[in-house]
């Protein structure tokens, strides 16, 4: 039966090992996103102290900053959505296991 129960551990343990690569792509994705709005920001700046710059220019830049936030919190919510829900089931898996481990002691 310990054979079982190490197994799915070990199962457990790649899972969280993929979930782990997942976020920190997530991460990357995230920080390169923060990236361009900081360009975006210093690009803009730089058209407003720029006398030749034009006015179509400066409120392209606008519309970029501002069509990319919303997407940018839509994913955010939805990582964390999901990161909650595989948290409590992580939780309730754990739960069951020890459950089991330990009825088999007795």
């Amino acid at each position: 039966m310990q054979a079982g129960l190490f197994a799915d551990v070990f199962r457990e343990a790649a899972k969280l090992r993929e979930r782990l690569a997942q976020a920190r792509k997530r991460k990357q994705e995230i920080e390169e996103a923060q990236r361009r709005n900081v360009d975006l920001d210093n690009r803009y700046a730089a058209m407003q102290s720029d006398p030749q710059s034009r006015a179509s220019e400066r409120l392209r830049v606008l519309r970029e900053r501002r069509e990319r936030g919303p997407k940018q919190i839509k994913a955010h919510e939805t990582n964390v959505a999901r990161l909650d829900a595989e948290l409590t089931r992580v939780k309730n898996e754990q739960k069951a296991a020890k459950m089991a481990a330990d009825g088999k002691q007795l």
